[in-house]
């Protein structure tokens, strides 16, 4: 049977072949100011990933949202945090552990563990000693093991595991945090920003995202 309409088998392939060769895709690289580690990952669906993070002072954030065609080259991406940590300064006799209400749902099991491999285990969902500051964020206070965390080499952190796991390389979320810090997992902010995307790289145009700055990153080959 004759196709009635030739230039809808033209169409879909087109957008077959757009599909395959833009969507689909990661980028990689680091963000100049931040040193921060970068991913984004552009899915068929036209929905993107984008992670951010330094594994040394714990800093992490992941965003979920759209990318629109602006061009040939220039795309806008929409997105929202779904997981931030960002630690503060704190007093050295106390691990504070903030908690905006937009992930106290999203967290499960918190792990915080010492160099020396012993930890103690929280459920934030069950978890009914919270306090509220004067914004309205929740937090724990943890009185730390001064023999366990101090300013000695090797002692000078801990680790925060949670039940959660970056959506790009699926590895589990676990946050060193120096002596001194207070961790504070936060999340619903969100992006609005455009891209070049371009010859194998995307980058930031325009207004860049306040907590990055301009990055540029690298296609990573399938």
């Amino acid at each position: 049977m004759a196709i009635k309409y030739p230039y809808l088998k033209l169409f879909s392939a087109i957008f077959i072949l757009l599909s395959h060769t833009l969507f689909g895709q990661l980028y990689s690289g680091r963000i100049p100011d931040f040193q921060d580690d970068c991913l984004l990952r552009i899915n068929p669906d036209s929905t993107i990933d984008f992670v951010y993070s330094r594994e040394d002072i714990g800093t992490y954030a992941d965003h979920y949202g759209k990318i629109q065609k602006l061009n040939d080259t220039l795309f806008h991406i929409s997105a929202t945090m779904t997981i931030g940590q960002f630690s503060n300064k704190t007093r050295r006799d106390s691990i504070f552990v903030s908690l905006d209400s937009n992930v106290i749902n999203k967290l499960g099991k918190i792990k915080i563990a010492y160099s020396n491999g012993s930890f103690k285990e929280y459920n934030f969902e069950e978890y009914n000693n919270y306090k509220r500051n004067v914004v309205g964020d929740r937090y724990i206070k943890i009185k730390i093991n001064k023999n366990l965390l101090n300013s000695s080499p090797g002692k000078n952190f801990i680790t925060i595991a949670i039940e959660r796991k970056n959506p790009i390389t699926q590895k589990p979320l676990v946050f060193k945090i120096p002596l001194g810090s207070a961790p504070a997992f936060s999340g619903g902010e969100n992006l609005e920003f455009d891209v070049v995307i371009k010859n194998g790289y995307l980058w930031t145009t325009g207004e860049p995202p306040a907590n990055t700055g301009d990055f540029k990153l690298k296609k990573v080959n399938n």
